[in-house]
């Protein structure tokens, strides 16, 4: 299994590209986080800040949404994550006033970012 060192110790192609010894190609964002095991197909992108959790795979780049000065995105089966923020879609629909509060969001900004989650949620839901 290949780790965020052993793909930033390999070469980069063209445009950041990084190709591994066996021929897969892995491009990195900046402070990207990978958990223990986690699996990467080919040709997937991983824009800055992402965080994959331990043992998740990615077979193709994840659904990512920028959003004020965030990146949103889907990981596992049920997560999105905006920022710093990772959370069940579940806890996003319960929660999301409180944590929009939070980060001092304003009604204009929670109304994007609703629409962001649920426009999420529903590719999700497609897999």
């Amino acid at each position: 299994m290949d780790t965020v060192k052993d793909i930033l110790a390999c070469p980069p192609g063209d445009g950041r590209w990084r190709i591994l010894p066996d021929g897969r190609h892995v491009k990195l964002g900046d402070r990207v986080i990978l958990g223990d095991d986690v699996e990467l197909g080919d040709d997937v992108i991983l824009r800055d800040r992402v965080i994959l959790d331990d043992g998740e795979q990615v077979v193709t780049s994840p659904l990512q949404v920028q959003v004020g000065p965030y990146l949103a995105y889907c990981y596992g089966s049920d997560g999105i994550a905006i920022g710093c923020e990772r959370h069940p879609i579940a806890q996003w629909r319960e929660h999301g006033l409180q944590i929009a509060a939070k980060h001092s969001y304003s009604p204009a900004e929670i109304e994007e970012y609703t629409r962001v989650i649920e426009f999420l949620a529903g590719d999700i839901a497609r897999r």
